[in-house]
């Protein structure tokens, strides 16, 4: 069964934090992709390690990331709650309905950083706010970028943006961080951790776990091939 999904090689110097710990009772490989999964008191967690090269500059897979509001489904835009209707969606992503970035509005963050509200259809209707915070750095002469995402709650969303925006998820904690490193002028080494916890009946099952890393890989996996197909216009 597909589930609730929105869209750490720890030890990397510019990483935003350690990885979460947790009892391991199954793990898989897919490809290049990692995946664990254990239960930790009510909550299940899952957490996949995946490393991909993308053809591209460093610039231009950062910014890719960053517009995940150019990727969603035309199909639902009357559907949309926090943007225009008539906004082009100018990649297909099937069960996004929009995602939408808002300023940060207290003090201590960069220009750079957002948060950004994103509708899913995907058995029934899922509304998250994350927030997007990067650090760049420049090592031996080449570009070094981290990218940190994390699930916000709904007085945390309030205090950084202003906005009284509602949560509307099973997933209880849900991060993600990409660390691009810059081979060549065209060429990124995309390393991608992700980690979730989740009390959902369903998904807190052991015996669902497999599907629930196939569900991971396929989701992950189309992120990817967004990401290097709108870096080639960004």
């Amino acid at each position: 069964m597909k589930i609730l999904l929105i869209l750490l090689l720890s030890q990397l110097s510019i990483s935003k934090t350690k990885r979460m710990e947790f009892p391991i009772d199954k793990k898989d490989q897919m490809g290049e992709m990692f995946l664990k999964t254990g239960k930790l008191a009510a909550n299940r967690h899952f957490s996949v390690d995946f490393k991909k090269v993308i053809n591209k500059p460093i610039d231009s897979v950062l910014n890719a990331l960053r517009s995940a509001e150019q990727r969603c489904n035309e199909s639902y835009k009357t559907s949309r709650k926090f943007s225009n209707h008539d906004y082009p969606c100018k990649y297909h992503s099937p069960h996004v309905v929009e995602a939408v970035k808002h300023a940060i509005v207290i003090p201590g963050y960069s220009k750079n950083d957002f948060v950004q509200t994103k509708f899913i259809k995907k058995r029934g209707d899922q509304i998250v706010h994350e927030l997007y915070l990067i650090k760049k750095k420049v090592v031996a002469g080449k570009k070094q970028y981290s990218l940190w995402t994390e699930t916000l709650d709904d007085s945390t969303t309030k205090k950084l943006t202003g906005k009284d925006l509602k949560l509307q998820t099973a997933i209880k904690v849900s991060n993600s961080e990409f660390i691009l490193k810059e081979i060549s002028p065209n060429k990124t080494e995309v390393v991608f951790m992700y980690e979730m916890a989740t009390d959902h009946w369903l998904v807190n099952k052991k015996i669902v776990a497999g599907k629930v890393f196939s569900d991971l890989n396929e989701s992950i996996l189309a992120l990817f091939s967004k990401v290097e197909e709108q870096a080639s216009f960004l």
